[in-house]
């Protein structure tokens, strides 16, 4: 193929798919020598295109009108060239993942229409390897020919710097690869008609593509690396921009300013803690991903990155409050895997992960990062040892949970020990002109039908407390009671225990019948029942069984059968859980949790004087929950080879535990431990907040199955099965090398070290600016910060992967009212990219309490100085300037009475 077919007035033409940033500047200058089509999705564009009006900036006015480019959004016009140049976006999206949608979007139009003979060149940012791998296949697929017979492809990396009028497309060296040797010589040929600074040949288009990432790599570890020196030296008292003044003095020294700059896992039967709306839950990650609402579905070399419709937390331990709490989740990923390992560890759970898989390890009197495949025997790993408390003082509303079920036909109101004539603000509610019926017989027999009440019920609840009210079905022999609200007490939840332990639930159209079955000889046991039964006003009956010496206790009771099943609790031994409502409530009822449950399926056995306590559910979901609740208590589960058996030993642990027994049991544990002394434990031990446990063994598996993970970016870390405290698998990376490099089995760490300092900084600006409100005696909650600049760079319209986000959704988080004032960015493009009012007036929510210069705008520098700030913060307080990119003299700043921080 000859360039010389091109040029104007011959037939050939060069289509440009792509029409932002990139590829405009590239059609316009092609247009001085080829013919052109400039082909954009965007009808819009094209149509401001026509009248002589580019929104990016980018190409003048005039150039535009006067060029010859044929613009359309037909695809169709793609068949009419030989050469097709993609020049579409492949951003980083909200979630920090590189967007590959558009290029691949492109190659499917392109397929669609190229023709026979055609040369497709890539131009956007890409990891090295996608030109051939990824989208060839599509080219392929999609036009039915056949890659380097019917077509050819080639790679030349954009090095367009968007605003940049002295460094333009013509003025920079054009790097090209094509996939044969003469591809390559007719694409160093065809860009070198136009491009005026040279050519570049590389010898394939992997080194093309892996020469593009690199350049902003290097530029993003640079100012990564100056990022990190000022949070050091801003701790110090120095002024970074000082000492780069300083140092730069030096030929040798590169300047760069600090600034704002744009896995693996488990298999899906390892467990989290999720809080989902107002549930509190433990689950496995297959039962939970697999039923994820997403909102965004991204699929990258066979992983799926989902990202959930609704916020979704999961229990972490916080670094900075050192506690553990429940923290939000960005992401889950799924994906098919073969090459895990299960790790023993010393308290003898068992964790399977993919080799790759991050574990925290404690190193001395650190806690350091290792993966799965470099564990070594002996390794030590952290496990939690405190739940959150999320609920105190809770109460159960019956007449809450059974208003709308069937159940009101056949249930009544009546007073505990009162008449209704008692309670005199609500008497004249029960009359026929509120209920539309005689009521005589409401106050002879001393109730009213619940479906009755609920009409008055407003007039009740509004001068009396609903504690006074029993709901009563059935009369007679059938006859049952209960409170109209439950305390959430110890009782509650020591009953409860005893139902996950020794009951269970059957149901029937006329009734619900809850059964207790225990040891006959636990006298104590029966009566700890009856009493709470008794207070509760729940009748109950008990009958013996002879042949398995036991006793069952027999409820009949639809309202009580109705709680059990509201509360999940399960209806037999394999389903049975513990609500959260109870698992993270307080330790005083928690505790007594445990007593139900170990009084009803603990064990207590003595052998050559050494006493231990045993405990075995069927239940997976109870076993995990249990080992939590154990370890939050400072007691140490030992796990057994037997599903669902743990075992007590430490001695310490045991004199916790002898309150958890009545009757005989007791009496064995405490005679047991009247001689028996404290020893070391070889299997774990306590450090600080956590208990801490060995590693093993580590066994390979080979099966190919379903991994999972999730991403916590506050924490970097989640509780999993038996309370590990387990790192972020890094299911997202904000780099299409990162990306590649983990693909052929390498974790890029210098990499992903700068990228996490990079990505820190918008949080760490706003930190600042939250300490000068405070210095300056203002209140953080409702104060008002005016963020000047929003776009990825000073003088330029493009908001994309703009780090400023970061700051105002820091600030918000606090509380601050924020307003972002930007000269050059699109409005409508803020405001559907990021869903923020941009100020159309700068002065719009004077006085402000500070002011941040967040970008290098020339509006601000020639229009705005400390005169026009202070008129801006004129609210009689010290007005507070972040200058994050070092624009003004400290000392001035200072001496103008401001609060000064910068970068």
């Amino acid at each position: 193929m000859d360039v010389n077919q091109f040029k104007k007035g011959n037939p050939e033409k060069i289509v440009i798919i792509g029409l932002g940033y990139v590829g405009l500047p590239l059609a316009v200058l092609f247009d001085t020598k080829y013919n052109v089509i400039g082909y954009d999705i965007n009808p819009r564009r094209i149509k401001e295109l026509k009248e002589g009006y580019d929104r990016t900036k980018e190409v003048e006015p005039e150039k535009l009108k006067n060029c010859q480019i044929d613009f359309t959004d037909n695809p169709e016009k793609i068949s009419q060239a030989k050469v097709i140049i993609v020049t579409v976006p492949t951003p980083i999206d909200e979630h920090n993942i590189p967007d590959l949608r558009p290029i691949l979007s492109a190659s499917k139009t392109v397929g669609k229409y190229m023709k026979k003979g055609s040369i497709v060149v890539y131009e956007s940012t890409v990891y090295p390897g996608l030109t051939e791998e990824e989208c060839v296949p599509i080219l392929e697929k999609e036009s039915g020919l056949k890659w380097k017979e019917d077509f050819n492809v080639g790679y030349s990396p954009e090095r367009v710097n968007p605003g940049d009028k002295q460094h333009t497309i013509d003025k920079i060296k054009k790097v090209v690869a094509g996939d044969t040797p003469e591809i390559t010589e007719f694409l160093a040929g065809l860009y070198g008609e136009v491009i005026t600074a040279g050519i570049h040949k590389a010898p394939n288009i992997k080194t093309a593509e892996a020469a593009k990432v690199i350049e902003n790599t290097q530029r993003d570890l640079n100012i990564a690396l100056m990022n990190e020196l000022s949070i050091i030296f801003n701790k110090m008292g120095i002024d970074t921009k000082e000492v780069l003044e300083a140092a730069s003095t030096k030929w040798n020294f590169l300047r760069f300013e600090p600034g704002l700059v744009g896995g693996h896992c488990q298999i899906g039967s390892e467990y989290i803690t999720v809080k989902q709306g107002n549930k509190i839950f433990e689950t496995t990650f297959k039962d939970f991903v697999e039923k994820i609402k997403p909102k965004k579905i991204v699929n990258f070399y066979g992983t799926d990155l989902i990202f959930p419709q609704e916020s979704i937390e999961v229990l972490s331990f916080d670094p900075v409050k050192e506690n553990f709490d429940f923290l939000p989740v960005r992401v889950f990923t799924k994906r098919k895997y073969d090459n895990l390992l299960k790790i023993k560890l010393s308290s003898g759970q068992e964790i399977v992960v993919s080799d790759k898989h991050p574990f925290i390890v404690k190193n001395k009197d650190s806690y350091d990062g290792k993966l799965a495949c470099q564990l070594q025997k002996g390794d030590e790993i952290p496990l939690t040892s405190k739940l959150p408390t999320i609920y105190k003082n809770q109460e159960i509303n019956l007449i809450d949970t059974i208003k709308d079920t069937n159940l009101i036909d056949k249930l009544r109101i009546k007073p505990i020990n009162k008449k209704w004539k008692d309670f005199d603000k609500f008497t004249n509610y029960i009359a026929k002109n509120y209920l539309g019926k005689k009521v005589s017989n409401y106050f002879y027999n001393n109730y009213l039908p619940l479906k009755e009440y609920l009409k008055i019920r407003e007039y009740f609840i509004k001068h009396y407390s609903e504690k006074d009210l029993v709901i009563v079905s059935g009369r007679g022999p059938s006859f049952g009671s209960m409170p109209a609200v439950i305390e959430v007490d110890t009782e509650f939840a020591r009953f409860v225990g005893y139902y996950l332990s020794e009951g269970c639930l059957t149901q029937d159209k006329k009734s619900s019948r809850i059964r207790l079955t225990l040891n006959k000889q636990e006298r104590q046991l029966l009566q700890d029942i009856k009493s709470i039964l008794s207070r509760w006003r729940i009748s109950y009956s008990i009958y013996e069984d002879k042949k398995f010496d036991s006793l069952t206790i027999k409820i009949s009771n639809k309202v009580f059968g109705y709680l059990i099943e509201k509360l999940e609790l399960g209806k037999n031994s394999y389903d049975t859980k513990i609500p959260d409502i109870l698992m993270y409530n307080t330790d005083e009822v928690r505790i007594e949790l445990l007593k139900g449950l170990f009084r009803g399926d603990g064990g207590v056995s003595v052998c050559k004087g050494t006493p231990k306590i045993s405990y075995f559910t069927s239940s997976k979901v109870l076993y995990h929950q249990i080992t939590l609740l154990l370890l939050n208590f400072g007691i140490f589960p030992f796990h057994q080879k037997r599903k669902g058996y743990i075992e007590i030993y430490k001695i310490s642990d045991l004199r916790k535990m002898k309150d958890f027994f009545l009757d005989s049991k007791r009496e064995k544990l405490e005679n047991a431990l009247q001689t028996k002394k404290d020893g070391e434990s070889k299997n774990y031990y306590i450090d600080d907040k956590f208990f801490i446990v060995k590693v093993k063994e580590i066994q390979p598996l080979k099966d190919e199955e379903y991994v999972y993970s999730l991403e916590v970016p506050k924490s970097k870390n989640y509780i999993t099965t038996g309370g590990v405290i387990t790192h972020n698998c890094i299911g997202v990376d904000p780099y299409y090398l990162t990306f590649k490099a983990q693909a052929i089995g390498y974790h890029p760490e210098v990499i992903l070290a700068g990228r996490r300092i990079n990505d820190y900084m918008g949080k760490y600006v706003a930190e600042n600016t939250v300490k000068k409100l405070i210095k300056a005696g203002k209140p953080v909650k409702g104060s008002k910060v005016l963020i000047l600049g929003l776009t990825f760079k000073e003088n330029i319209s493009d908001i994309r992967n703009t780090k400023v986000i970061d700051v105002y959704n820091e600030l918000k988080e606090y509380g601050v009212e924020v307003y972002i004032y930007d000269p050059y960015a699109y409005p409508d493009e803020v405001k559907h990219e990021y869903g923020i009012e941009l100020l159309d007036n700068i002065e719009k929510h004077t006085p402000y309490d500070a002011v941040i210069v967040a970008v290098k705008h020339k509006p601000f520098i020639e229009e705005l100085d400390f005169k026009q700030y202070k008129k801006l913060m004129n609210n009689g307080g010290i007005p507070i300037l972040i200058d994050v990119k070092g624009i003004y003299n400290k000392e001035k700043a200072l001496k103008e009475g401001f609060l000064y921080w910068r970068l």
